[in-house]
């Protein structure tokens, strides 16, 4: 409590000042020790000295709230330090470092394709498709897809291992397809701690794929994967079996 009150004067040491004088030069006037001529002036004097005063705390309260921000800025760029960034500038070497990152994953496998689909006939397309396939079948890892039905391959990716009765572990949710919708970035999260981001470009220029790890970013990206994820419209494979996908009408891109 003492303290609070000692914070409180200490703050507001100035305003309570000026009150405190402007007091005693309105008894003092009462008392005819000051001229009634004075208590003009003296009380200009007091708005002039309390406007300072305001001024200065101000000005104090804006160097401490620049510093704040300062201080959380270098920090951080101090904590960007251990970023760890790989840029991949074709899609062959994007999908074979994504093939590669597949056969390591532990745990599970986030993954987003909410943009078209990238050209596929290198070999790293056919490495990456080796090892979904490979990974699914062993059942050890958590796949989450979210997408948007672009082409007929993608669908056909999806039918395939949605019918396998031999995979389980393998989870699809999807988003009706707008039109004029905005291009949005593919990315695939490793385990949570990696995240491969592909942003598309202008039409004619491929795509930058980047491998980004550091714990900040790829929450990030975790955080809206599962916003993703819960927005979605999710599908099973008893769904496959009845069509649902058969029906959908695929745009010409």
């Amino acid at each position: 409590m003492q303290k609070s009150f000692l914070d409180y004067l200490r703050r507001n040491f100035f305003s309570l000042l000026t009150v405190v004088l402007g007091a005693v030069a309105l008894i003092l006037t009462q008392l005819k020790i000051l001229p009634s001529d004075a208590i003009g002036s003296t009380t200009l004097a007091l708005v002039i000295f309390l406007a300072t005063s305001q001024l200065v705390d101000n000005a104090r309260k804006l160097e401490k709230i620049e510093k704040s921000i300062n201080n959380g800025f270098q920090g951080t760029i101090a904590s960007l330090g251990g970023v760890s960034v790989i840029q991949l500038d074709e899609p062959e070497k994007g999908l074979l470092y994504l093939a590669e990152k597949v056969r390591e994953a532990k745990n599970r496998l986030d993954h987003v394709s909410l943009s078209p689909p990238i050209p596929r006939n290198n070999s790293g397309a056919a490495e990456w498709e080796k090892a979904i396939e490979k990974a699914l079948l062993a059942n050890k890892i958590r796949y989450r897809y979210v997408c948007a039905f672009y082409d007929p391959i993608r669908v056909e990716r999806i039918k395939k291992h949605l019918s396998n009765p031999k995979i389980t572990k393998y989870f699809v949710g999807y988003f009706p397809i707008q039109q004029n919708s905005a291009p949005m970035p593919n990315f695939m999260l490793i385990d949570d701690n990696e995240v491969v981001a592909i942003f598309p470009f202008i039409y004619g220029e491929p795509e930058v794929w980047l491998s980004i790890k550091h714990p900040d970013i790829v929450k990030m990206f975790s955080r809206y994967f599962q916003r993703l994820w819960n927005d979605s419209e999710k599908i099973t494979g008893k769904e496959i079996a009845s069509g649902v996908l058969d029906k959908l009408d695929l745009p010409k891109i």
